[in-house]
């Protein structure tokens, strides 16, 4: 907090960062301190350059104040409560070979979440690793590693199979219905997403993915923040006329 503060107080001081600020940065400070000066001496008398002296700290404080609120949204995307999905108790998680949103997914669901399985493949195990060890102390169980939770990263079934054993099986044994529990299908290859995806319509479970936000060239921002967005898999067959 502290730093960027002081960060943002140099766009007043540097002219290096905007010449604008900087003149605006140092008439406040100059106008400032003289405006104190005539006050000190002659405090009964109302001078002429302590209203614009008081423009100019006026002008500062409302820029560095939208300033801050501007910085403090960059790397942030909007989206709207109803598009985010319902903090859950249990959340499955696929596990790319860097941690990309990984992290974010998880605190998400932080304050409800209890449950955490992630999926990985031998060759992003150690994005496992480190994932359950950030989180070993904020969340009851982790589930990861060989051989339960390693699947070939080119094969459909292999994440089929092992989604549908947690949403049947594991997710049941720890008292988790299906309203409590989310799979994440951003990270992993794409035949592990379609894995995923398959065994949650299989069972109807709310699934959701990671948007973080992205420059002109469609890159993903460094340090952005990725929000969730839940997928809706509501299925409505609709009738379409056969042309001639």
């Amino acid at each position: 907090m502290a730093r960027q503060v002081k960060d943002r107080l140099q766009d007043f001081f540097d002219p290096s960062r905007s010449i604008p600020l900087f003149i605006i940065g140092t008439a406040a400070l100059s106008l400032g301190f003289q405006a104190l000066y005539d006050f000190a001496n002659e405090p009964s008398v109302f001078q002429g350059g302590y209203v614009v002296a008081f423009i100019f700290l006026a002008l500062a404080i409302v820029i560095l104040f939208f300033s801050s609120r501007r910085k403090s949204t960059i790397g942030r995307i909007g989206i709207m409560e109803e598009y985010k999905p319902m903090k859950r108790k249990g959340l499955i998680l696929l596990a790319g070979p860097t941690e990309a949103s990984a992290p974010h997914a998880i605190e998400y669901h932080l304050s409800d979440l209890e449950y955490c399985w992630i999926i990985s493949t031998p060759e992003s195990i150690h994005t496992a690793d480190k994932l359950a060890d950030r989180y070993q102390k904020d969340i009851n169980l982790i589930f990861w590693g060989a051989p339960n939770y390693i699947v070939d990263p080119d094969q459909i079934q292999d994440t089929y199979d092992l989604v549908f054993r947690i949403i049947e099986v594991e997710a049941v044994e720890k008292g988790l219905n299906p309203h409590q529990l989310i799979a994440d299908i951003t990270g992993g290859t794409k035949p592990m997403t379609t894995g995923m995806g398959m065994a949650c319509l299989a069972r109807d479970l709310d699934m959701e993915y990671m948007k973080a936000p992205r420059d002109k060239e469609g890159r993903i921002i460094p340090g952005s923040v990725a929000e969730p967005i839940r997928i809706d898999t509501t299925y409505v067959p609709s009738i379409r006329p056969l042309n001639d």
